[in-house]
């Protein structure tokens, strides 16, 4: 199983301040590892670290994904910004498409399969400030989905979800790892994730330690 980041007696915090101290966790290729743990713990913090938004105070984070790709929780972004949500979605495929080049109708085809997937097909052209909070989570789903990454990092993917959209997105998200991307995301509610997690850990006081999760599914990788 080949790795596409791995913690390494991490410290990770801010302005030299830990909020987590010795991280040792990886996250392999076709891996889906879920974050749990109280808000405040710690969580949003390790996937900026997985991004390489933020550079460990001690230890070491490895990355060896080269199309890693990353899902706010949809509150973080500003909805107002006037863009539709195609153009939102075609977003994800910056890094394939260079500086002025037009989405071919290969990209194309890719964010409508994206939309679908999520269930937007029907809002393809509706302004993405126009969605609910619930439309604008699979939005940004559906963009990261379009960059085909190798490391999908999620925070909270499915918290503004009605049952049914949260159902239909974590199976978009494990095709993904089953494709052989590793998967990190994080959740304050792991038992809604538990079924498509290989892995869960438990990110509280300063600390991250794994679960025993008995219907975790450990057979990929």
């Amino acid at each position: 199983m080949s790795t596409v980041v791995v913690f390494r007696a991490a410290a990770l915090g801010y302005a030299g301040a830990p909020v987590l101290s010795g991280v040792d966790l990886e996250v392999g290729a076709g891996r889906f590892v879920v974050l749990t743990g109280p808000s405040g713990g710690g969580k949003s913090t390790l996937l900026l670290a997985a991004l390489g938004l933020l550079v460990p105070i001690d230890g070491a984070v490895e990355r060896h994904a080269t199309r890693p790709a990353w899902v706010p929780q949809h509150d973080r972004l500003d909805a107002r910004h006037p863009i539709r949500v195609d153009e939102l979605v075609l977003g994800g495929a910056a890094r394939d498409l260079g500086i002025w080049r037009r989405p071919s109708t290969g990209v194309r085809a890719r964010a409508e399969r994206a939309l679908s997937d999520v269930g937007l097909a029907d809002l393809t052209h509706r302004r993405f400030d126009g969605l609910s909070g619930g439309q604008r989570q699979r939005a940004l789903i559906a963009r990261a989905l379009v960059a085909r990454p190798d490391l999908l990092v999620l925070d909270e993917p499915t918290s503004a979800l009605d049952e049914e959209s949260a159902a239909r997105v974590l199976a978009v998200i494990d095709v993904i790892a089953e494709s052989g991307a590793g998967v990190l995301l994080a959740t304050h509610d792991h038992a809604s994730v538990a079924g498509s997690a290989t892995e869960v850990w438990r990110v509280a006081e300063g600390r991250v330690e794994a679960l025993e999760v008995p219907s975790m599914r450990g057979g990929r990788g």
